[in-house]
């Protein structure tokens, strides 16, 4: 979602979009000034985001790629189960279940996400 907000902002400093733009035209409106815009490095860079296949993770930023630091939520759920004895959480009945909810909590989720392709948005 932040690359797209950095297009669109990027966009909208070039003044090939409005805040009029955002609010009455559609996604598919707005992707369309994108991709037909004249500005050859912002209509590139969105086409090499709809060509991307990989998202990148590390613990560091890496200068030649589109990357973006992200403190994500962890949202889980342990679902009940229905035993003979009633409803169970999974994880009270299934070792490998138990596990591997274990292994979510502990595991370190990377600082920074992003493209194998360099992006800088353009600033004011």
């Amino acid at each position: 979602m932040q690359f797209l907000a950095d297009i669109v902002k990027s966009m909208s400093i070039k003044g090939y979009v409005n805040i009029d733009d955002l609010y009455t035209k559609s996604e598919a409106g707005i992707i369309e000034i994108i991709k037909t815009c004249d500005d050859e490095y912002l209509k590139e860079s969105f086409q090499k985001f709809q060509d991307a296949f990989h998202v990148w993770k590390s613990d560091e930023p890496k200068d030649d790629r589109y990357c973006i630091s992200v403190k994500a939520k962890r949202r889980y759920v342990i679902p009940l189960v229905k035993t003979e004895d009633g409803a169970k959480r999974i994880n009270a009945i299934s070792k490998e279940a138990h596990a591997d909810i274990e292994k979510y909590f502990t595991e370190k989720e990377p600082k920074y996400f992003g493209f194998d392709f360099q992006f800088k948005p353009y600033e004011k």
